[in-house]
């Protein structure tokens, strides 16, 4: 009988085990893990966990690059009559590095647009490299964020200063379908501790 009992309370107890361990490896898990998303205000977004973690997007014009009544222009002319943005991400006393992406959300853009004409260009201008930079164009955007770049890494009280240029590329081609359209977007900074 005592036998009996010894094995069911084993029995119980590697059932216990069995389903605590798994729940306390996953509460931990989320528990230092920190993700921020870009919230209704976005131009100062702050995450916190039991580690210090501070996240900043700082923006201009609330975040939003706008283009209207878009003319096509020279790529090599882009920086100087392309629609510019300028933002930077910044991180606080953290104690682990930062993992983040950049990413355009809350479009608009009219269908004329939504070409290989219509690029952008993502430059780091405070990063030694051109690592950070990225560059593409809205021909296959339908819907939702567009991502620029992912997986920037950004150390502790570090800052890292951005140009987002928007232009109408100059074909050579008959381009009057793209004349009087519009576009806006506002960018949007989403990052997690770097993991070690």
């Amino acid at each position: 009988m005592e036998n009996k009992e010894k094995n069911s309370l084993l029995y119980k107890l590697l059932i216990i085990t069995a389903i605590a361990v798994p729940v306390l490896i996953g509460t931990s898990y989320a528990y230092f893990l920190a993700v921020v998303r870009g919230t209704d205000h976005p131009t100062n977004m702050t995450g916190t966990s039991v580690s210090t973690f501070v996240f900043d997007l700082v923006t201009e014009n609330n975040g939003y690059i706008n283009a209207n009544n878009v003319i096509p222009i020279e790529d090599t002319n882009r920086a100087e009559q392309g629609n510019i943005g300028i933002f930077k991400v910044t991180t606080g006393a953290n104690d682990l590095n930062v993992n983040y992406s950049i990413s355009l959300t809350d479009i608009t853009i009219t269908n004329n647009l939504k070409t290989t004409d219509f690029k952008w260009e993502l430059i780091c201008t405070s990063c030694p490299g051109t690592a950070n930079n990225a560059s593409g164009d809205f021909s296959t955007y339908t819907t939702g964020d567009l991502l620029l770049k992912d997986n920037l890494i950004i150390a502790p009280s570090s800052e890292e200063s951005y140009k987002l240029i928007i232009w109408v590329h100059e074909s050579g081609e008959d381009q009057t379908s793209l004349l009087n359209q519009s576009f806006r977007a506002k960018v949007k900074a989403t990052g997690e501790f770097l993991q070690s």
